[in-house]
């Protein structure tokens, strides 16, 4: 069967298929060109960063290291705690990770989050659990670390409330480095969600979006303190001030009954004090001051509380990918920035 080809002013060239029906050229839809210069040039270096990447994504960003000069030896170990609460008549869940550094005083370890006391609170009264609680990594960093520092981490919470009843709102809080006493180092009662809803950083996330909650650890030095130090296990061996870094969220307006699956995860890098039965495994700590430079820089715009997606919390843990091992330079950061902006610079000879 032929087919015939004729002209129109409007289409150009049409084609009649099977049938007689008319065909013409293919369209496309309007496109946004793809960013160039620095914008994009810093986003793929964020992608060649072990660091940033475990700050972004804590549960699979194990195995990391802050690329410091350390002067010493260092292992790793990773901390993932699940905790599922249940929303009273108040319609409150809340879980607080205080102090993420396992701290002992005089052998008694110091607790490191405490949860919502659902049964007593309401949205405008928000009570805590006197007694706090101890994440599972805790004791083993007291018996085999000397002093520990963080390299990443973030709380989570996803809710398993059916459609029907998938009411609320999340709210996020962070505070680095606060004094640590029962009175300054998060808000501890009363009419607090004011506060902590209009704290810097924090982020107000509607439940029915139906997506998990997520509020993350970001880097942060101030004069007497910095994320770079390594804070001694044993109190009785500090300088004098206690650490809290205070990562929070709350549920308010929640459905009653419906249960809120809270997901704690820390990546820490510490000094061994110990080489029982080989369970450090010590390495040298990556050195690269380009990739700490670049980091601090970036954390600066990072979404510390924020929307995150039910596959990326709730697959397995994992290692950091790329890791710090992968580099085939042996120039870190500093390569890749070179192999970056070196098309740039040959334009301009």
């Amino acid at each position: 069967m032929s087919r015939s080809i004729s002209k129109s002013p409007v289409l150009g060239n049409v084609g009649k298929a099977a049938g007689g029906i008319p065909r013409g050229p293919m369209y496309k839809g309007l496109k946004m060109p793809k960013e160039k210069g620095p914008d994009q040039i810093q986003k793929r270096l964020q992608k060649k960063s072990p660091w940033y990447n475990s700050i972004l994504d804590p549960l699979h960003g194990a195995d990391c290291k802050i690329p410091d000069e350390t002067g010493v030896e260092t292992g790793t170990l990773q901390c993932l705690h699940r905790v599922n609460l249940t929303a009273d008549t108040g319609g409150v869940v809340g879980l607080v990770l205080n102090n993420p550094y396992p701290r002992s005083s005089s052998g008694t370890p110091d607790p490191n989050f405490y949860l919502v006391n659902g049964a007593t609170s309401t949205s405008t009264n928000i009570l805590w659990e006197s007694t706090g609680r101890f994440l599972d990594s805790t004791q083993p960093l007291l018996d085999y670390a000397a002093s520990t520092r963080i390299v990443s981490a973030a709380v989570t919470v996803q809710s398993e409330a059916s459609l029907a009843f998938n009411q609320g709102v999340y709210t996020t809080y962070a505070a680095p480095f606060v004094p640590l006493s029962s009175t300054e180092d998060f808000p501890r009662s009363g009419n607090i969600l004011d506060f902590v809803q209009n704290h810097y950083k924090s982020a107000i996330i509607p439940v029915n979006n139906n997506r998990p909650a997520m509020v993350r650890w970001y880097p942060f030095a101030r004069d007497e303190l910095s994320f770079k130090d390594f804070i001694s296990t044993s109190s009785e061996n500090d300088v004098g001030y206690h650490t809290a870094w205070p990562l929070m969220i709350l549920g308010t307006g929640l459905a009653p009954s419906s249960v809120h699956q809270f997901q704690i995860i820390v990546n820490y890098e510490f000094v061994p004090q110990t080489n029982a039965i080989n369970i450090l495994d010590a390495a040298p700590s990556p050195k690269d001051a380009t990739e700490v430079d670049l980091v601090e820089n970036w954390v600066q715009t990072m979404d510390v509380g924020t929307m995150t997606s039910s596959a990326r919390i709730s697959s397995s843990p994992s290692t950091v990918s790329p890791s710090h091992e992968d580099d085939a330079t042996g120039f870190g950061m500093f390569a890749n920035v070179v192999s970056e902006i070196l098309p740039y610079a040959l334009a301009l000879l």
